[in-house]
């Protein structure tokens, strides 16, 4: 289905955990920007590598965010994101993927998440 403010999905982990995935709005043309670069409790993931690792074969809880930086809705997310990064630590971990790179395009791909300026969906 495709949805124009963001959704959440679980994915089934190697290990039988369950990710939540949140999938926002996607894709634009302008130059990429980390929105979460000065996060303290966010995690950016550009690379399968690293997201397998610290994701999907870990124990942990996760909630990850796909985005583009280049889109409003997701700028206007940043402060809230990382306010519920603060208080959610120690509970779960939160994740970001920007998929306006194509690294991020990439990984949105290996978990079926679909962008186009208008719409993310699953």
């Amino acid at each position: 289905f495709a949805v124009h403010t963001g959704t959440m999905m679980m994915i089934q982990s190697h290990m039988g955990r369950k990710l939540v995935v949140l999938a926002l709005l996607a894709m634009a043309s302008f130059v990429s920007a980390d929105l979460y670069q000065n996060a303290k409790h966010v995690v950016s993931f550009d690379n399968e590598k690293d997201f397998e690792s610290a994701v999907v074969n870990s124990d942990s809880v996760w909630m990850i965010q796909f985005y583009s930086s280049q889109d409003a809705k997701s700028q206007r997310l940043v402060p809230e994101y990382n306010q519920v990064a603060e208080i959610a630590r120690g509970i779960y971990s939160l994740g970001v993927v920007d998929v306006s790179t194509e690294a991020g395009q990439a990984l949105a791909k290996t978990y079926g998440i679909k962008t186009s300026s208008s719409s993310t969906s699953l």
